[in-house]
């Protein structure tokens, strides 16, 4: 071969080689779970759907974003979170002048409509990143420190956060759905209150402890005083019971003797001799007969007695 042949030949495997490289280079996938926005010099030429693609290199460019569900959070140590955005709490003061912070997550996804990415993408940012920055950090910190402020402390602190849950909501879920994302959910994870705010609380809750023992002790005593004075009551009641009981039953016998003596007369004869002098002899005689004094027996008697 001439070297006018080799020159061409050495030509056509180098213009191959460039064009096969170009071919190679123009080769992209798109992810599942994710849609691209194709421009070619800026202009917007349409979506891209998972999947193998061509692109020509250096003319289109796709700029993709996460359709999956998309988490921005607060808290304590971002580092330590798993969501897809992490951020410090929120710090405000509530409605009595108390600090408070929040920590919580929004929940959120791109939608899949071609015409809506486009759209986010015209007006809103060119990555996912910047859709979060400029829609769902915006207003879920704005929301959360405005309404932190109609809360006094103590109701959040006793538990009732689901109507501070409930408004943030509302404020978040119509933002991010005005501005062309998908709004899915919002948790308020945990309040986190300043430090002399909960030793206060811990005071007044030892105050209380203390209160509510000594009103027990007070109404422990009370109780036992009640029923010591309850018990003096019952025994006086049946003491005056038994008098009473003792003068019914001396009254009753004293009708019974009156009865059963004026029903048998001859029965207080004999009391009246029971009650006789015991040394006096005596003796009872029929009614119709005359009795005979024993005037030396009487005499020897009398002396006796006397002693």
């Amino acid at each position: 071969m001439s070297d006018r042949t080799w020159g061409c030949l050495i030509i056509g495997a180098v213009l191959s080689l460039f064009f096969f490289v170009y071919l190679v280079a123009g080769v992209t996938s798109v992810d599942a779970g994710s849609v691209c926005v194709m421009t070619r010099g800026g202009d917007i030429k349409g979506t891209v759907n998972p999947g193998w693609h061509w692109k020509w290199p250096g003319m289109q460019e796709y700029h993709c974003f996460s359709t999956r569900t998309l988490v921005y959070e607060t808290g304590q140590n971002p580092k330590e979170s798993g969501a897809t955005f992490t951020d410090y709490v929120v710090g405000s003061q509530t409605n009595d002048g108390q600090s408070v912070s929040l920590s919580f997550s929004v929940l959120y996804h791109v939608p899949t409509d071609p015409d809506d990415v486009m759209n986010l993408y015209r007006t809103q940012g060119t990555t996912t990143k910047e859709l979060n920055e400029k829609i769902v950090k915006v207003i879920a910190r704005s929301a959360s420190r405005e309404h932190l402020r109609d809360f006094d402390a103590a109701d959040l602190y006793s538990g009732m956060t689901s109507e501070l849950e409930t408004e943030i909501e509302i404020d978040v879920k119509l933002f991010v759905e005005s501005h062309g994302l998908v709004f899915d959910d919002f948790l308020l994870r945990d309040i986190l209150f300043d430090v002399d705010y909960l030793d206060a609380i811990e005071q007044k809750e030892i105050a209380r402890e203390q209160r509510d023992a000594a009103s027990y002790k007070a109404e422990e005593v009370r109780t036992i005083a009640e029923g010591e004075r309850d018990a003096q009551e019952i025994r006086a009641e049946g003491e005056a019971q038994a008098m009473i009981t003792v003068a019914e039953a001396e009254a009753a016998t004293i009708i019974l003797k009156g009865e059963a003596l004026r029903n048998n007369p001859e029965v207080l004869q004999l009391y009246a001799i029971e009650r006789l002098n015991p040394n006096v002899t005596w003796g009872i005689l029929p009614s119709d007969s005359s009795f005979i004094l024993d005037l030396e027996g009487i005499a020897e008697v009398t002396p006796a007695s006397a002693d």
